[in-house]
């Protein structure tokens, strides 16, 4: 029998005003796992990561063109924090790391604790990344290089 999540066995109004919170975005899996432990729930940063990607499923490809949630407005579809991990397969703590490196796909920082990235942007920094064989691909798939 699969184990239950600790996260399912939240009382509703907390688990909703936990769902309140991954919906806006500014709080990293640290933030939400010390706010919880402050509510009397013990439950670690890794507990939320997997609720995360039980609750949203990543797009099926990342590619434009491909997968449900592509819009016709493309390139400028802002995509939240937690958006762009799915998307990019990592966790918000990642994200946060690749900014604090000045690495990673770039983004906008709305204010001191609220960033969005843009779609397109993110998909050209991933196919900047593409390997094959062990060696990048000359262009990333870009055919202007």
């Amino acid at each position: 029998m699969a184990r239950r999540s600790k996260i399912a066995a939240l009382p509703k109004v907390l688990r909703g005003e936990l769902d309140q919170r991954l919906a806006d975005g500014s709080d990293t899996y640290s933030v939400l796992a010390s706010w919880l432990a402050e509510n009397g729930h013990s439950i670690a940063r890794s507990s939320i990561a997997r609720y995360i990607r039980k609750r949203v499923a990543p797009p099926s490809s990342p590619w434009p063109g491909e997968g449900p949630r592509q819009t016709s407005n493309e390139g400028s579809e802002l995509l939240t924090d937690f958006e762009c991990a799915a998307l990019l397969g990592v966790t918000r703590d990642t994200l946060a790391d690749w900014r604090r490196r000045s690495d990673g796909p770039p983004y906008c920082r709305i204010t001191k604790t609220v960033v969005r990235y843009l779609r397109t942007p993110v998909i050209d920094w991933l196919r900047s990344r593409l390997v094959q064989g062990g060696a990048p691909i000359s262009g990333g798939g870009d055919s202007s290089n």
